[in-house]
């Protein structure tokens, strides 16, 4: 991603949210905004895209430096999710009207998905060449198809015929719910098949608290939560299908992770999960914990032609719309544009 921009000259300063604690918040907004302060960058760009952590970039604002404002979650709901969460966070005042300062005085908004642009169009009302989508880059040579996929199962220690993968982030409270949602028919693949393992990869603050309350589902022997997973490429590397719930998501990384590893994928009908998901070619659509449900997850696990046919279509599709060069020349073009605005 960043070749095309040395290439080009152009000396960009990211400002990234690598955690979702308070504390790593706090600690990224303070370093970044000295790091803005005495940089001499020609670009600023930030994912930090709630109302405090956006402080950071507030001297990039006063320097008359372009200032590039990445979307990669939904903002709105992040806040609302983190409102409910906590009561110190309740006691804050609402983030929206912060936001909205922020982004009008941006000099690029980009989201990483169709589904968020309108979002900012929806919550904000700006419009027009402002906001660009420009979606995430992904190391297609980690995530990448292996052949020898027994191994792997070996090493994670999930020696099953059938593998249905779920990689997971446990931080929102709508995002777990969806999970929550579908563990009922995920219980009954894995009751009605005995060659079938569902694998939760994943661990957050909600952790916790999502195996205590699902304990009736998740005791099962091959309804397995196996935490966090380092090397979470090999998840997907194991398994036959990918699934994702989720009531809150904006461009889940995990879909483009999967696609990548050559895997169909299932999602609920939420319009983030469906933007890119051709019915049938990459993946399927399920509405709802139905016996059709059932009968999407039988079709896709059991045939293998039928996976191998989506899983070289979201490989291809990965390829296209996610390699790191392609990101990077659209960051590029972008970068290019605002500094000739500037001079």
């Amino acid at each position: 991603m960043h070749r095309p921009l040395a290439a080009a000259g152009i000396d960009v300063r990211m400002i990234a949210q690598q955690s979702e604690t308070r504390l790593a918040k706090l600690g990224v907004a303070c370093g970044s905004l000295l790091a803005s302060v005495a940089g001499s960058a020609d670009v600023l760009i930030t994912d930090m895209c709630t109302a405090g952590p956006l402080l950071a970039v507030w001297p990039a604002f006063v320097r008359e430096r372009p200032v590039v404002i990445r979307l990669r979650a939904d903002p709105w709901q992040t806040d609302d999710n983190e409102r409910r969460r906590s009561r110190l966070s309740r006691l804050r005042p609402n983030g929206r009207r912060a936001l909205r300062f922020f982004y009008e005085r941006a000099d690029a908004l980009v989201p990483v998905s169709d589904f968020l642009a309108q979002r900012i169009r929806d919550e904000t009302g700006i419009d027009g060449p402002k906001i660009e989508t420009i979606r995430e880059p992904i190391d297609l040579e980690r995530f990448a198809p292996v052949a020898d996929r027994a191994a792997i199962k070996e090493k994670l220690g999930l020696n099953y015929e059938h593998i249905l993968c779920i990689a997971f982030n446990f931080h929102y409270e709508d995002k777990v719910r969806g999970l929550e949602h579908f563990l009922p028919v995920l219980h009954a693949l894995v009751e009605k098949h005995r060659d079938v393992a569902v694998a939760i990869a994943g661990d957050g603050p909600l952790h916790g608290g999502f195996l205590r309350d699902n304990e009736r589902w998740l005791k099962h022997p091959r309804l397995i939560a196996t935490g966090f997973v380092a090397g979470v490429e090999q998840i997907y590397q194991c398994s036959d299908v990918c699934a994702h719930f989720s009531f809150f998501d904006a461009a889940p990384r995990a879909l483009v992770e999967a696609w990548a590893c050559g895997l169909p994928v299932i999602v609920n009908d939420h319009p983030a999960l469906t933007e890119n998901l051709r019915d049938n070619e990459i993946g399927c659509v399920i509405d709802g914990v139905s016996d059709e449900a059932l009968e999407v997850f039988e079709r896709v696990i059991y045939s293998p032609e039928l996976r191998a046919k989506m899983g070289a279509n979201a490989r291809a599709f990965a390829e296209k719309h996610h390699r790191r060069d392609h990101i990077g020349e659209q960051y590029r073009r972008l970068f290019e544009r605002l500094l000739a605005r500037g001079s």
